[in-house]
């Protein structure tokens, strides 16, 4: 439902003013290498724990590594990919 074009004309005649709002820095921000919350008088300070790095590093991989898993299924599944897996058990279960 569209107002009248009366209160239309009385709201776009009002002055516009620029209103400035600023907000405050964060205490803390996430390491760009690890995603720890660190504080930033430390920023400078900070070393990231290897499992840590590691976890985040998976998790910004994440869609990249669905999309892996799909294609080896996908591989797995085709005549190249059958037979591969057929000749990756033959050597594997052949005497030394």
């Amino acid at each position: 439902m569209r107002p009248p074009a009366t209160l239309l004309r009385r709201v776009c005649a009002l002055p516009f003013q620029y209103v400035s709002v600023s907000f405050p820095e964060p205490a803390y921000m996430p390491c760009s290498a690890c995603g720890a919350s660190v504080a930033r008088v430390e920023d400078g300070v900070h070393e990231c724990e290897h499992e840590r790095w590691l976890s985040y590093q998976v998790f910004q991989l994440g869609e990249e590594i669905l999309r892996f898993d799909a294609q080896l299924a996908a591989y797995f599944d085709s005549l190249g990919g059958r037979f591969d897996v057929w000749y990756a058990e033959r050597e594997r279960n052949r005497p030394a």
